[in-house]
């Protein structure tokens, strides 16, 4: 890979994780979604967008791809990339609520994502039918209207005591 490419991705990981520690942050407790990065490094040559992933997850940031199932990426293709996570597309997930040849699909692929050691999320998780594949599946985390709405940091307690979702 040319020099300046690794400067720029020495530099640009570096700049990251600085201004991280100076808010007082850990690494570990990050995770950048690299949608758009991680479609750009699928058809650039390898070293130059995943050599700024790596030097990332080197750091300790977590990366994760967001719609997966949507997108250009296979299974295969995310083997190449440093990710530490996987996004479900909402798509993938309604899919798999249709029918039962839908629900396997989406079952062996959340299976696939966490043999490759991924954790995965449900995006659109908005009825208790799609919550219920999503465990069935294995997925750890969901994000959807059936699961709560995006929430301020001081909201968080009162939707807790209010939520009627399954624990």
């Amino acid at each position: 890979m040319h020099t300046s490419l690794q400067d720029f991705s020495r530099k640009t990981a570096s700049a990251i994780a600085d201004r991280v520690v100076r808010a007082g942050l850990a690494a570990q407790r990050l995770l950048g979604e690299t949608g758009e990065l991680v479609d750009v490094a699928l058809v650039l040559p390898p070293a130059a967008p995943l050599d700024l992933l790596t030097r990332l997850r080197v750091r300790g940031f977590g990366l994760g791809i967001d719609g997966f199932g949507t997108a250009h990426a296979t299974l295969q293709e995310l083997e190449r990339l440093p990710l530490t996570e996987v996004k479900i597309a909402a798509d993938a997930l309604a899919r798999g609520t249709a029918s039962a040849r839908g629900a396997e699909a989406f079952g062996a692929t959340v299976q696939a994502l966490r043999d490759q050691g991924l954790d995965v999320v449900c995006d659109g998780c908005d009825s208790p039918a799609e919550w219920e594949l999503a465990l069935q599946a294995g997925c750890r985390r969901a994000q959807g209207a059936f699961v709560g709405p995006p929430l301020a940091p001081e909201d968080l307690a009162t939707w807790l005591r209010t939520w009627s979702g399954v624990l």
